[in-house]
């Protein structure tokens, strides 16, 4: 279930935390003097009722047990999300069960946005597309004119992801989709469609160019790569004003140093599936993503962070999901960007979600900024520092403030603060002088 973010209960434990913390005595904290208005460029999105941080989440989800979303299922998501994506494999990939879904989630909060999945480069042997039936024809072809076969991730010969390429360059095939994409949207209040697999082939990565240079030549790898370009550019203009999504800009070889951003000039948005952890629990170049989610508030953006395997101890876990929700917040542009970490695309991933990403901070009133060895966000109600050095930094706090982790005060802070490396401090001001 989502925990709602500075309830009664949390109230009050922060106010019992200031007394102790203060000898009984009432703390009275000043407002921030640095403060200016919000520098956001896009308005939130209404939240759902259940919680008042879903206004940041957004989740790809699917079941995985060929069946519905349940009643609480329906719920976590409408209540506890603003943007929703239903995964390929969800409800045994049956593309009626996705229009159900969707019906189902626009009738508990109208303002959900919902994107269907489609994927750019590939058609599944277990896609269930109704009346809609590829051509074969349509396949893609190597020069010797054998079909190129979608291997898959876990290279299980009994994965339902395994597939053939589609040759993008077709533009019988992209008709098709196109008309396929408007019946969907007619079936279901959609709001669009996120492409997965959306990159070009190769163009970058030794691996991902000597393995195309095998299969076909230049002409047709750049007819290809102007395929998928056409595409997603035919699909935006045609379906407006439902969006075009793709997948992504995550760090990867295939994506080269640009990342693929060039593909946000002719998209709506995008997904990072690696945002602040690789998928080994790494931190990856967390500013590079700020600085997108800054250069992009007219984008809406999805970032993912995969999240820390099962092994880690439960501190170095707590330290990582404190780390990647408190940079996800020196980025965040409310209405543009959206924060998920889980393990994969199931319903386990309801409740998975870090805590603090519920933390009412309220609107940002500056942009990131730098401060001593720290990066700092002021906000409303509170400010979060970050420490993405390899040595402890400590910072000026402007005012005492109540010290957060993981949805829960655990004192207030005095003076100065010291930031563990590539760790993260959330602070709230004092309840009684939040607005």
């Amino acid at each position: 279930m989502i925990r709602p973010a500075w309830s009664s209960l949390v109230r009050a434990t922060v106010a019992i935390a200031v007394l102790a913390a203060s000898i009984g005595a009432a703390v009275v904290l000043d407002r921030d003097p640095e403060r200016s208005a919000p520098t956001t460029t896009s308005p939130a999105p209404t939240p759902s009722s259940g919680s008042p941080q879903a206004d940041r989440r957004y989740v790809t989800i699917g079941t995985t047990n060929g069946q519905q979303l349940t009643d609480a299922e329906y719920r976590d998501i409408a209540d506890g999300y603003s943007v929703v994506v239903l995964a390929k494999f969800h409800a045994g990939w049956d593309i009626a069960l996705h229009h159900e879904a969707v019906r189902r989630l626009k009738e508990l909060n109208p303002d959900i946005k919902v994107f269907a999945y489609m994927s750019t480069k590939y058609w599944f042997d277990a896609n269930r597309w109704g009346d809609a039936e590829i051509d074969p024809d349509w396949f893609l072809r190597d020069d010797d004119g054998d079909v190129v076969r979608v291997t898959s991730a876990s290279y299980d010969p009994e994965s339902k992801d395994l597939g053939s390429y589609v040759d993008v360059a077709d533009p019988d095939y992209r008709e098709w989709l196109l008309g396929v994409a408007r019946s969907w949207i007619a079936a279901a209040p959609y709001d669009g469609i996120r492409f997965d697999a959306a990159d070009p082939i190769g163009d970058h990565g030794d691996r991902d160019i000597a393995k195309w240079e095998g299969l076909l030549s230049p002409e047709r790898i750049d007819a290809y790569n102007d395929g998928i370009v056409t595409l997603l550019t035919d699909l935006r203009a045609s379906l407006a004003p439902s969006q075009v999504l793709f997948n992504g800009i995550s760090p990867s070889p295939i994506r080269g140093p640009g990342r693929d951003l060039d593909m946000l000039e002719f998209t709506d948005g995008a997904m990072d599936e690696a945002f602040c952890l690789s998928g080994a629990g790494e931190v990856l170049d967390i500013e590079a993503d700020i600085e997108i989610m800054q250069r992009h508030p007219d984008k809406l953006l999805q970032l993912r962070v995969p999240s820390p395997g099962g092994s880690l101890d439960p501190a170095e876990r707590r330290r990582l999901e404190r780390l990647c929700v408190a940079s996800f917040l020196l980025g965040w542009q409310p209405g543009s960007t959206y924060f998920n970490m889980g393990t994969g695309y199931g319903t386990d991933q309801l409740s998975q979600q870090p805590p603090d990403i519920d933390l009412d901070l309220g609107a940002p009133t500056e942009a990131m900024r730098r401060e001593g060895g720290a990066l700092r966000r002021r906000f409303e109600d509170g400010a979060v520092y970050v420490n993405l050095g390899t040595a402890p930094v400590a910072v000026e706090l402007p005012a005492p403030m109540v010290q957060m982790d993981a949805g829960v005060a655990v004192g207030t802070v005095h003076g100065a603060v010291t930031i563990e490396a590539q760790d993260a401090v959330l602070f709230l001001y004092e309840p009684s002088q939040a607005s």
